[in-house]
């Protein structure tokens, strides 16, 4: 684990070789006996958050993506709407691949969306309202149909096959 210290003899950084004079500030873990100057570190944390905020931004993506992958009954098989183009697929996984090649820009988008009201309402939900979650921040960026429209038109929807009455059942 790295830890910020004080220099307490001349140390060289791993990274960039320089030298760290006695006194000065630098980061290093004495179990594995790697030291990195300031300036390395702090480059090394940016790349960090660069990184993470690109993972967090691909989570984002594949959530609005399976988010506009609504799940409809044709017939006696379930198969996936893509929320965008209305296009079916046979699976959940081939809505979501469509979506992610033919409908990027705007999936694209709508993360940006997400990623901007995720950061007005803060990390723990401030600003936004009481119960706001990740599933409504995705809503809120236009990430999901209309909710009538979800439950109009999923497996129990209004006119569904499966919930008109066939009459007695037969034994």
């Amino acid at each position: 684990t790295m830890k910020k210290r004080k220099a307490d003899a001349e140390y060289a950084c791993d990274k960039c070789s320089k030298s760290i004079a006695e006194g000065k500030r630098f980061h290093d873990c004495r179990k594995c006996d790697f030291s990195v100057c300031q300036k390395c570190y702090k480059a090394f944390e940016a790349e960090a958050m660069e990184q993470q905020e690109d993972d967090e931004e691909q989570e984002i993506f594949q959530a609005v993506c399976e988010a506009n992958s609504v799940p409809v009954r044709v017939g006696n098989s379930v198969q996936f709407k893509c929320g965008i183009c209305n296009k079916l697929h046979g699976t959940q996984d081939l809505a979501v691949q469509h979506m992610t090649t033919d409908h990027s820009d705007e999936i694209s988008l709508m993360v940006q969306d997400v990623i901007e009201e995720s950061d007005r309402a803060g990390p723990f939900g401030a600003g936004a309202g009481p119960g706001f979650g990740f599933e409504e921040l995705l809503m809120m960026g236009g990430g999901m149909m209309m909710m009538d429209e979800l439950f109009m038109s999923g497996p129990m929807g209004g006119a569904s096959r499966s919930t008109r009455s066939k009459g007695p059942r037969k034994r």
